[in-house]
């Protein structure tokens, strides 16, 4: 007896499409401000009691390397001068590695991660805890050319220049010649350096000061393996 066949839908043969995940870059370039506010919390409050130092913040350092040698501080100002060229150095090292093509971003974000990892690597053997901060401003130096981002959102160490950045684009959106939907950019920018702030000095009050590093360094390895796995979206 002939067989009868089973009718079915036109979408019937149709496999199921899998969703498959996507980072958004704008979320990627936040992820690394806030992980550049975390280092400066945690490298400043971890040298309180001596040298005082941003790994980020320069501005503050090059103010802080005048005023101690007025205050006959010299040896703290040469020590925050090693950081600040630390921080340079770690900028144009950055740049050569990636002059902003997105192929180069797992390269230069892992060399940030590998930075991070020997800062904590050097507390863990007893190492110098200031070797330790100025490997911390070498990074945040590093992070600055180390994601090509997005249009909207980039990765900046300094908070100066956002707050300018925002200043303009209120202004000009007071004055009629910008939409105030330009100043989000630089809003959130600004808010997720400050959220990592506070969570590093959280971090780095609570925990042990390896700890407060190796987070951070675990986080960027982590977008690492997201941009080489495709799984970092536009």
């Amino acid at each position: 007896m002939p067989q009868k066949s089973e009718s079915r839908g036109p979408g019937a043969e149709a496999n199921p499409q899998i969703t498959r995940l996507s980072i958004p870059q704008g979320f990627v370039s936040l992820i690394l401000n806030a992980v550049a506010g975390w280092i400066d919390a945690v490298g400043y409050l971890a040298m309180l009691a001596s040298i005082q130092m941003f790994p980020s913040f320069m501005s503050g350092n090059l103010t802080k390397i005048v005023t101690g040698v007025v205050n006959g501080n010299g040896a703290t100002s040469l020590k925050i001068a090693a950081g600040v060229l630390a921080f340079f150095a770690g900028g144009v090292v950055g740049r050569l590695v990636n002059a902003g093509e997105a192929r180069r971003d797992p390269a230069s974000l892992a060399l940030v991660a590998g930075v991070l990892g020997a800062s904590a690597v050097n507390l863990v053997m007893g190492g110098d805890a200031y070797l330790t901060l100025v490997a911390l401003a070498a990074a945040m130096g590093m992070i600055n050319h180390a994601f090509s981002g997005h249009m909207d959102f980039h990765v900046r160490t300094y908070l100066s220049g956002m707050l300018v950045t925002l200043a303009g684009k209120v202004a000009d959106a007071i004055a009629g010649r910008g939409n105030w939907c330009e100043a989000v950019g630089p809003v959130v920018t600004l808010l997720s350096v400050l959220i990592g702030a506070l969570a590093g000095a959280l971090m780095v009050i609570h925990a042990p000061l390896v700890v407060s590093i190796s987070l951070p360094a675990a986080v960027i390895a982590a977008l690492v393996i997201a941009l080489l796995t495709g799984l970092v979206g536009p």
